[in-house]
């Protein structure tokens, strides 16, 4: 099971320069006495790069505040690797809530309902189309991918700003609605995690 206390005693003991972490174990590690935190020595620390799962804006910025931007950065893809979005932490703090833009070897659109480009702000479903094509990068055993011609969907619901930043709402089979309104369970999640007497939440 992951320690909190216990990941930072081994990133100081062994003079870790890289981790990769999920948010869940990012805000485990926040929720720890201030006194625990602040008695390692995590200089050696020099990229902590977490992915997975949404990340709530209020522990981003509480993990940028405590170990600086540049160390701060956020992976978001599929395991399929039909393309990925990389941000820093010092892109982010311009970008708040953002996780990114493209990375090279395939492009990214963000579409609606009527398969048609999404303007920018614009909430529809994310696709990519790797450089090589469909399927160039994994293939399924019993199940289809979600396609629109070439393009792929992870299942993912976003939108893009002017600049080409991605932001994510939800996964489309999360969406809640009611009464007309779209509620996207990640947001109430962080909005509860963020008190600090909740240790985790789950919105359904």
């Amino acid at each position: 099971r992951f320690d909190p206390l216990h990941a930072l005693e081994l990133i100081e003991r062994h003079a870790v320069q890289w981790v990769n972490f999920v948010p869940t174990m990012m805000h485990r590690i926040w929720r720890l006495p201030q006194e625990q935190r602040a008695m390692l020595d995590l200089s050696s620390l020099r990229v902590v790069f977490h992915m997975a799962s949404a990340c709530p804006p209020w522990l981003k910025e509480r993990w940028i505040e405590w170990l600086g931007p540049d160390r701060i950065w956020e992976l978001y893809g599929g395991t399929e690797r039909q393309g990925s979005t990389v941000i820093s932490g010092t892109e982010w703090l311009t970008h708040r809530g953002s996780v990114g833009r493209v990375q090279p070897g395939s492009k990214m659109e963000v579409r609606n309902e009527a398969a048609e480009e999404c303007a920018p702000g614009e909430v529809g479903e994310v696709f990519f189309l790797p450089d090589l094509g469909a399927g160039a990068t994994y293939h399924y055993v019993g199940a289809d991918p979600k396609r629109q011609g070439e393009w792929e969907s992870i299942g993912d619901l976003g939108y893009l700003d002017t600049e080409g930043y991605l932001y994510l709402v939800d996964r489309r089979t999360d969406l809640i609605v009611s009464g007309g309104a779209n509620v996207y369970p990640a947001e109430v999640e962080a909005a509860l995690d963020a008190h600090p007497q909740v240790s985790t939440s789950a919105v359904i």
